[in-house]
Protein backbone atom coordinates (compact mmCIF):
# COMPACT_ATOMS: atom_id res chain seq x y z
CA UNK A 1 0.00 0.00 0.00
CA UNK A 2 1.38 3.40 -0.98
CA UNK A 3 1.43 6.44 1.31
CA UNK A 4 -1.44 8.02 -0.70
CA UNK A 5 -3.58 4.89 -0.38
CA UNK A 6 -2.93 4.73 3.36
CA UNK A 7 -4.00 8.35 3.79
CA UNK A 8 -7.18 7.72 1.77
CA UNK A 9 -8.09 4.70 3.90
CA UNK A 10 -7.53 6.70 7.10
CA UNK A 11 -9.78 9.47 5.74
CA UNK A 12 -12.55 6.97 5.02
CA UNK A 13 -12.24 5.49 8.50
CA UNK A 14 -12.64 8.97 10.04
CA UNK A 15 -15.68 9.62 7.81
CA UNK A 16 -17.34 6.35 8.83
CA UNK A 17 -16.63 6.80 12.56
CA UNK A 18 -17.87 10.41 12.64
CA UNK A 19 -20.72 10.40 10.13
CA UNK A 20 -23.15 12.16 12.50
CA UNK A 21 -20.69 14.93 13.39
CA UNK A 22 -19.70 15.50 9.77
CA UNK A 23 -23.38 15.70 8.76
CA UNK A 24 -24.08 18.36 11.42
CA UNK A 25 -21.17 20.53 10.27
CA UNK A 26 -22.05 19.90 6.61
CA UNK A 27 -25.67 21.02 7.13
CA UNK A 28 -24.51 24.20 8.89
CA UNK A 29 -22.04 24.99 6.07
CA UNK A 30 -24.60 24.39 3.30
CA UNK A 31 -27.24 26.43 5.11
CA UNK A 32 -24.97 29.44 5.68
CA UNK A 33 -22.41 29.25 2.84
CA UNK A 34 -24.35 27.62 0.01
CA UNK A 35 -22.80 29.83 -2.68
CA UNK A 36 -19.34 28.50 -1.90
CA UNK A 37 -20.04 24.83 -1.15
CA UNK A 38 -23.19 23.72 -3.06
CA UNK A 39 -21.56 23.44 -6.53
CA UNK A 40 -23.16 26.61 -7.85
CA UNK A 41 -19.85 27.69 -9.40
CA UNK A 42 -17.62 25.87 -11.85
CA UNK A 43 -14.59 26.54 -9.65
CA UNK A 44 -15.76 24.22 -6.86
CA UNK A 45 -14.00 20.88 -7.09
CA UNK A 46 -14.43 19.36 -3.63
CA UNK A 47 -17.56 18.80 -1.56
CA UNK A 48 -18.04 20.18 1.95
CA UNK A 49 -18.18 16.68 3.51
CA UNK A 50 -14.80 15.80 2.04
CA UNK A 51 -13.25 19.04 3.29
CA UNK A 52 -14.64 18.58 6.82
CA UNK A 53 -13.41 14.96 6.91
CA UNK A 54 -9.89 15.98 5.88
CA UNK A 55 -9.77 18.84 8.42
CA UNK A 56 -10.74 16.36 11.14
CA UNK A 57 -7.99 14.06 9.86
CA UNK A 58 -5.44 16.91 10.14
CA UNK A 59 -6.65 17.68 13.67
CA UNK A 60 -5.94 14.14 14.79
CA UNK A 61 -2.66 13.59 12.96
CA UNK A 62 -1.09 17.06 13.05
CA UNK A 63 0.23 16.62 9.50
CA UNK A 64 1.54 19.68 7.70
CA UNK A 65 -0.18 20.66 4.46
CA UNK A 66 3.08 19.86 2.66
CA UNK A 67 3.19 16.27 3.97
CA UNK A 68 -0.55 15.70 3.60
CA UNK A 69 -1.30 13.06 0.93
CA UNK A 70 -5.10 13.00 0.92
CA UNK A 71 -7.61 13.47 -1.92
CA UNK A 72 -7.42 17.29 -1.71
CA UNK A 73 -4.46 19.43 -2.70
CA UNK A 74 -2.65 20.62 0.46
CA UNK A 75 -2.74 24.32 -0.47
CA UNK A 76 -6.43 24.09 -1.30
CA UNK A 77 -7.17 22.43 2.04
CA UNK A 78 -5.25 25.22 3.80
CA UNK A 79 -7.42 27.80 2.01
CA UNK A 80 -10.57 26.08 3.26
CA UNK A 81 -9.13 25.82 6.80
CA UNK A 82 -8.54 29.59 6.79
CA UNK A 83 -12.09 30.19 5.51
CA UNK A 84 -13.59 28.02 8.28
CA UNK A 85 -11.46 29.86 10.85
CA UNK A 86 -12.36 33.33 9.54
CA UNK A 87 -16.09 32.61 9.74
CA UNK A 88 -15.78 30.70 13.06
CA UNK A 89 -17.72 27.77 11.61
CA UNK A 90 -16.54 25.09 14.07
CA UNK A 91 -17.07 27.45 17.02
CA UNK A 92 -20.65 28.18 15.94
CA UNK A 93 -21.40 24.49 15.37
CA UNK A 94 -20.04 23.65 18.82
CA UNK A 95 -22.34 26.26 20.40
CA UNK A 96 -25.33 24.66 18.66
CA UNK A 97 -24.27 21.19 19.78
CA UNK A 98 -23.75 22.41 23.35
CA UNK A 99 -27.27 23.92 23.44
CA UNK A 100 -28.63 20.51 22.46
CA UNK A 101 -26.45 18.85 25.07
CA UNK A 102 -27.61 21.21 27.85
CA UNK A 103 -31.34 20.58 27.33
CA UNK A 104 -31.43 17.57 29.66
CA UNK A 105 -30.13 16.75 33.18
CA UNK A 106 -28.85 20.30 33.63
CA UNK A 107 -28.59 20.16 37.42
CA UNK A 108 -26.38 17.06 37.42
CA UNK A 109 -24.28 18.19 34.44
CA UNK A 110 -23.55 21.72 35.66
CA UNK A 111 -23.50 21.30 39.45
CA UNK A 112 -19.71 20.97 39.57
CA UNK A 113 -17.72 23.11 37.15
CA UNK A 114 -13.93 23.26 36.96
CA UNK A 115 -11.42 25.54 35.30
CA UNK A 116 -7.75 25.23 34.43
CA UNK A 117 -5.11 26.47 32.00
CA UNK A 118 -2.53 24.57 29.97
CA UNK A 119 0.56 25.52 27.95
CA UNK A 120 0.64 24.81 24.21
CA UNK A 121 4.21 24.76 22.87
CA UNK A 122 4.97 26.73 19.71
CA UNK A 123 6.29 25.21 16.48
CA UNK A 124 5.17 27.51 13.64
CA UNK A 125 2.94 30.09 15.36
CA UNK A 126 3.58 33.76 14.50
CA UNK A 127 0.59 35.53 16.05
CA UNK A 128 -0.11 36.36 19.73
CA UNK A 129 2.75 34.18 20.98
CA UNK A 130 4.11 34.94 24.45
CA UNK A 131 7.02 33.72 26.56
CA UNK A 132 6.19 32.07 29.87
CA UNK A 133 8.69 32.04 32.73
CA UNK A 134 7.14 28.87 34.20
CA UNK A 135 7.70 27.07 30.91
CA UNK A 136 11.48 27.63 30.48
CA UNK A 137 10.72 31.08 29.02
CA UNK A 138 9.57 29.49 25.74
CA UNK A 139 6.98 30.84 23.34
CA UNK A 140 3.56 29.31 23.79
CA UNK A 141 -0.19 29.79 23.92
CA UNK A 142 -2.32 29.32 27.00
CA UNK A 143 -5.61 27.46 26.61
CA UNK A 144 -8.12 28.04 29.39
CA UNK A 145 -11.39 26.12 29.67
CA UNK A 146 -14.35 25.76 32.04
CA UNK A 147 -15.87 22.27 32.02
CA UNK A 148 -18.96 20.75 33.60
CA UNK A 149 -19.37 17.53 35.60
CA UNK A 150 -18.86 15.44 32.44
CA UNK A 151 -15.74 17.33 31.43
CA UNK A 152 -17.49 19.08 28.50
CA UNK A 153 -16.19 22.65 27.92
CA UNK A 154 -18.68 25.52 27.84
CA UNK A 155 -16.17 28.37 27.82
CA UNK A 156 -12.84 28.32 25.98
CA UNK A 157 -10.18 30.97 25.44
CA UNK A 158 -6.76 30.93 23.80
CA UNK A 159 -4.31 33.71 24.68
CA UNK A 160 -0.60 34.47 24.63
CA UNK A 161 1.56 32.45 27.04
CA UNK A 162 2.55 35.43 29.19
CA UNK A 163 -0.97 36.01 30.61
CA UNK A 164 -1.86 35.34 34.24
CA UNK A 165 -4.07 32.27 34.85
CA UNK A 166 -6.46 34.03 37.24
CA UNK A 167 -7.03 36.94 34.81
CA UNK A 168 -7.71 34.49 31.97
CA UNK A 169 -10.12 32.65 34.27
CA UNK A 170 -12.01 35.88 35.00
CA UNK A 171 -12.37 36.54 31.27
CA UNK A 172 -13.61 32.98 30.79
CA UNK A 173 -16.22 33.34 33.54
CA UNK A 174 -17.45 36.62 32.05
CA UNK A 175 -17.57 35.09 28.55
CA UNK A 176 -19.94 32.24 29.49
CA UNK A 177 -22.91 32.30 27.12
CA UNK A 178 -26.44 33.23 28.19
CA UNK A 179 -27.71 29.65 27.91
CA UNK A 180 -25.26 28.39 30.56
CA UNK A 181 -25.80 31.51 32.70
CA UNK A 182 -29.52 30.71 32.88
CA UNK A 183 -28.70 27.14 33.95
CA UNK A 184 -26.25 28.42 36.58
CA UNK A 185 -28.96 30.58 38.16
CA UNK A 186 -31.12 27.49 38.70
CA UNK A 187 -28.54 24.95 39.92
CA UNK A 188 -26.14 27.32 41.80
CA UNK A 189 -22.97 25.43 40.81
CA UNK A 190 -19.54 25.14 42.38
CA UNK A 191 -16.44 26.51 40.67
CA UNK A 192 -13.38 24.35 41.34
CA UNK A 193 -9.89 25.73 40.64
CA UNK A 194 -6.30 25.17 41.76
CA UNK A 195 -3.93 27.46 43.69
CA UNK A 196 -3.10 29.60 40.65
CA UNK A 197 -6.65 31.03 40.83
CA UNK A 198 -6.44 31.96 44.51
CA UNK A 199 -7.03 35.72 44.09
CA UNK A 200 -9.73 38.05 45.45
CA UNK A 201 -10.67 39.26 41.98
CA UNK A 202 -11.25 35.76 40.64
CA UNK A 203 -13.26 34.70 43.69
CA UNK A 204 -15.39 37.84 43.42
CA UNK A 205 -16.02 37.33 39.70
CA UNK A 206 -17.16 33.75 40.41
CA UNK A 207 -19.53 34.91 43.18
CA UNK A 208 -20.97 37.64 40.94
CA UNK A 209 -21.59 35.02 38.24
CA UNK A 210 -23.52 32.85 40.72
CA UNK A 211 -20.82 30.30 41.57
CA UNK A 212 -19.72 28.92 44.92
CA UNK A 213 -15.94 28.98 44.51
CA UNK A 214 -13.88 26.17 46.04
CA UNK A 215 -10.27 27.13 45.36
CA UNK A 216 -7.23 25.59 46.98
CA UNK A 217 -5.37 28.20 49.06
CA UNK A 218 -1.97 29.36 47.81
CA UNK A 219 0.61 29.36 50.62
CA UNK A 220 2.67 32.01 48.85
CA UNK A 221 -0.11 34.55 49.40
CA UNK A 222 0.47 34.50 53.19
CA UNK A 223 3.78 35.16 54.92
CA UNK A 224 2.65 34.01 58.36
CA UNK A 225 2.33 30.20 58.27
CA UNK A 226 -0.20 30.25 61.13
CA UNK A 227 -2.63 32.23 58.97
CA UNK A 228 -2.52 29.79 56.03
CA UNK A 229 -6.03 28.50 55.34
CA UNK A 230 -6.94 24.96 54.34
CA UNK A 231 -9.99 23.47 52.70
CA UNK A 232 -12.45 21.72 55.01
CA UNK A 233 -13.00 17.98 54.75
CA UNK A 234 -16.28 18.47 52.88
CA UNK A 235 -14.76 21.01 50.47
CA UNK A 236 -11.78 18.74 49.88
CA UNK A 237 -14.16 15.95 48.88
CA UNK A 238 -15.89 18.24 46.37
CA UNK A 239 -12.55 19.64 45.18
CA UNK A 240 -11.50 16.18 43.98
CA UNK A 241 -14.09 16.49 41.21
CA UNK A 242 -11.74 19.02 39.59
CA UNK A 243 -9.97 16.02 38.02
CA UNK A 244 -12.46 16.34 35.14
CA UNK A 245 -10.72 19.39 33.72
CA UNK A 246 -7.30 17.69 34.00
CA UNK A 247 -8.69 14.66 32.16
CA UNK A 248 -10.10 16.90 29.44
CA UNK A 249 -6.71 18.46 28.76
CA UNK A 250 -5.18 14.98 28.53
CA UNK A 251 -7.74 14.12 25.85
CA UNK A 252 -7.17 17.43 24.06
CA UNK A 253 -3.45 16.73 23.77
CA UNK A 254 -4.05 13.40 22.05
CA UNK A 255 -4.92 15.54 19.03
CA UNK A 256 -1.53 16.43 17.61
CA UNK A 257 -2.70 19.68 16.06
CA UNK A 258 -3.95 20.81 19.48
CA UNK A 259 -0.95 19.54 21.44
CA UNK A 260 1.49 21.75 19.48
CA UNK A 261 1.08 25.01 17.52
CA UNK A 262 1.52 24.12 13.86
CA UNK A 263 -0.62 26.97 12.45
CA UNK A 264 0.66 30.49 11.95
CA UNK A 265 -2.52 32.24 13.06
CA UNK A 266 -4.29 32.12 16.42
CA UNK A 267 -7.71 31.98 14.72
CA UNK A 268 -6.76 28.82 12.80
CA UNK A 269 -5.51 27.08 15.94
CA UNK A 270 -8.70 28.06 17.78
CA UNK A 271 -10.78 26.71 14.89
CA UNK A 272 -9.11 23.28 15.11
CA UNK A 273 -9.57 23.37 18.90
CA UNK A 274 -13.33 23.83 18.50
CA UNK A 275 -13.41 21.02 15.94
CA UNK A 276 -11.84 18.75 18.57
CA UNK A 277 -14.49 19.91 21.07
CA UNK A 278 -17.22 19.06 18.54
CA UNK A 279 -15.74 15.58 18.25
CA UNK A 280 -15.75 15.16 22.04
CA UNK A 281 -19.31 16.31 22.67
CA UNK A 282 -20.94 14.16 19.98
CA UNK A 283 -20.86 11.04 22.18
CA UNK A 284 -22.98 12.81 24.81
CA UNK A 285 -25.65 13.85 22.31
CA UNK A 286 -26.16 10.42 20.73
CA UNK A 287 -26.43 7.40 23.01
CA UNK A 288 -25.16 5.01 20.36
CA UNK A 289 -21.91 5.94 18.69
CA UNK A 290 -21.92 5.52 14.94
CA UNK A 291 -18.54 3.76 14.94
CA UNK A 292 -20.01 0.81 16.85
CA UNK A 293 -22.57 0.19 14.11
CA UNK A 294 -20.50 0.61 10.94
CA UNK A 295 -17.36 -1.23 9.97
CA UNK A 296 -14.80 0.02 7.48
CA UNK A 297 -15.50 -1.79 4.17
CA UNK A 298 -12.76 -3.96 2.71
CA UNK A 299 -13.11 -2.08 -0.59
CA UNK A 300 -12.38 1.23 1.18
CA UNK A 301 -10.07 2.60 -1.49
CA UNK A 302 -12.70 2.10 -4.20
CA UNK A 303 -15.41 3.89 -2.19
CA UNK A 304 -13.24 6.84 -1.19
CA UNK A 305 -12.20 7.44 -4.79
CA UNK A 306 -15.88 8.02 -5.66
CA UNK A 307 -16.52 11.75 -5.14
CA UNK A 308 -20.28 11.25 -4.65
CA UNK A 309 -19.49 9.53 -1.35
CA UNK A 310 -18.52 12.88 0.14
CA UNK A 311 -21.11 15.21 -1.30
Amino acid sequence: MTADQGSLKDSLKIFVENANLIDIIYNYVIENYSKKYSFKTKKQKYGARLIITELLYLTKTGLSYENYRGPINGKTLNTHALFFAKHRIFENVYELMHKEYSKTNTSSKFKYQSTDTSYIMNINGKENIGRNKHNKNKNCYKVSIIVDSNGIPHSTSVVAGNHNDAKIGMENVNAINNNVNEINKKCKPYMLADKMYDTKDFRNSCIEAGYKPIIDYNKRNTKDKKLIKKLTKNKRKIYKKRIKVENRFCIFKKYKRIHLIYDSYLSTYTSFLYLAECYMIQGYIWNTKIKNNIETPSHALEIISNKQFYY
